[in-house]
């Protein structure tokens, strides 16, 4: 009897969920006030889909030159009293993109960064780094909590 490996099993989850998802979502590009799209992704060796990271906190996810988005979003989130997790995707960062989707899938370069409700929509995106990214964060966090 053949064994099911629970990573595939995950990967078959999420590709089933990404399929569910009307067409209009995957040319959304993760644009603010659309459902963020589903991708696989790797932590640690252990493959999830980006639906696994959202539905108790607001969400930043940066590209792999984003690590000043994923600094400054945990601080300001910390000052304003807003939970939030920051994680980087990319080279460097604690996300793989296991297909490669990530700047096209979410519309942003890889200094680029969006952040993503509870729910799963995006709620902001910046497609490349900004000359102030804390004033900018503070500024969307203050509006959404």
């Amino acid at each position: 009897m053949a064994r099911t490996d629970h990573r595939d099993s995950l990967a078959a989850a999420c590709l089933e969920a990404s399929a569910r998802q009307p067409e209009h979502l995957y040319v959304s590009h993760g644009r603010p006030g659309t459902r963020a799209p589903h991708m696989l992704l790797e932590r640690k060796g252990k493959r999830l889909c980006t639906c696994d990271l959202f539905g108790e906190h607001f969400v930043l996810l940066a590209g792999a030159d984003g690590a000043v988005w994923r600094d400054v979003a945990l601080q300001v989130a910390n000052r304003l009293g807003v939970e939030l997790v920051a994680r980087r995707i990319g080279a460097g960062g604690d996300l793989v993109d296991v297909d490669g989707r990530w700047p096209s899938a979410y519309g942003v370069s890889s200094s680029g960064a969006v952040l993503v409700r509870p729910d799963g929509l995006v709620a902001w995106r910046a497609e490349e780094r900004v000359e102030h990214p804390e004033q900018t964060l503070e500024a969307v966090l203050a509006d959404l909590a």
